[in-house]
């Protein structure tokens, strides 16, 4: 999957839509989340309100929604 949007703003929205998503569809919340991928639910908080994770975050959450990193930056 690749993005097709030239808009780093939109980038930004496209991952906090789609970590609510995933999160949703798991049925959990974000201390779970945090706890389970090790680490600050500040970071999780960051993330859901457009803050762009570092890479070690975004491998994280890849492997906990065993998606590809990619998936969590484009709708």
């Amino acid at each position: 999957m690749s993005c097709t949007t030239n808009s780093t703003r939109k980038e930004k929205g496209s991952m906090k839509n789609n970590l609510a998503f995933m999160m949703k569809s798991r049925k959990i919340g974000i201390s779970v989340l945090a706890r389970e991928i090790n680490v600050s639910r500040g970071t999780i908080y960051r993330i859901l309100d457009g803050g762009n994770p570092s890479a070690e975050v975004m491998a994280k959450l890849s492997r906990y929604f065993d998606r590809p990193i990619g998936d969590l930056f484009c709708a």
